[in-house]
């Protein structure tokens, strides 16, 4: 059976099968409940669980073992066994034992909007604008200690994401980064908010670019 469905971004009307449309709700009742229970730590849970991802990832191909990602969510996220299987019907790969973690972590957790996006990856870009996928670790510090009124406890929680042991390189990956801001999304619901928070960000870079010494903001909700 095909269900007409309009997006309530306005796109044009697609036609998906009543079973697509029920997967999604599916989806979308596990990523509420797990994102309810990270909320007050969701920062801290995501890139701590990133971490764990990356290091059990010893090909360097961001594929996974099933039994490993089943033991990390159920740990990290409180996964109930059932609705890890759920999300293995669903998102993962039919009749294979390993999938793309952070595919099967966009479906457990779900992504900020793209109008959130869209300015984290300005963001990103200022940072890193030769598209290296990392920034050094010396550099971020920089930017941040030039600002040390950032109020919530951020200078302790901040540093605590990114100075952990075992960092390769002193370098803070793309993907590290990332965790970081989906993070932050969870904790803020206002997109107005979030998008203020990081378009304020981005202004302060862009001053640092024209040789402005200045920091980039992270802030903890």
């Amino acid at each position: 059976m095909l269900i007409s469905h309009r997006a309530q971004s306005g796109e044009t009307a697609n036609c998906i099968t009543e079973e697509e449309l029920n997967n999604r709700k599916t989806l979308r009742a596990i990523q509420r409940a797990v994102c309810d229970r990270m909320r007050g730590h969701a920062i801290q849970t995501l890139t701590t669980l990133g971490r764990k991802l990356t290091c059990l990832d010893l090909q360097e191909n961001g594929f996974l073992v099933k039994e490993k990602l089943r033991k990390c969510l159920m740990e990290d996220l409180s996964l109930s066994p059932q609705d890890f299987d759920t999300v293995w019907r669903i998102a993962g790969p039919q009749g294979e034992v390993t999938a793309d973690a952070a595919a099967i972590m966009r479906a457990v957790t779900g992504e900020m909007s793209e109008a959130r996006k869209a300015v984290f990856i300005k963001v990103y870009v200022k940072l890193d604008p030769h598209k290296t996928g990392s920034i050094t670790l010396i550099d971020i510090e920089k930017f941040y200690w030039a600002k040390q009124d950032l109020g919530h406890g951020a200078k302790t929680d901040f540093l605590t994401c990114i100075r952990n042991r075992g960092r390769v390189g002193g370098k803070v990956s793309y993907a590290e980064f990332e965790d970081y801001y989906e993070g932050l999304s969870i904790e803020i619901p206002s997109d107005e908010e979030y998008i203020s928070i990081l378009t304020s960000t981005l202004d302060h870079l862009t001053l640092l670019t024209n040789g402005v010494c200045i920091c980039v903001v992270m802030f903890v909700h």
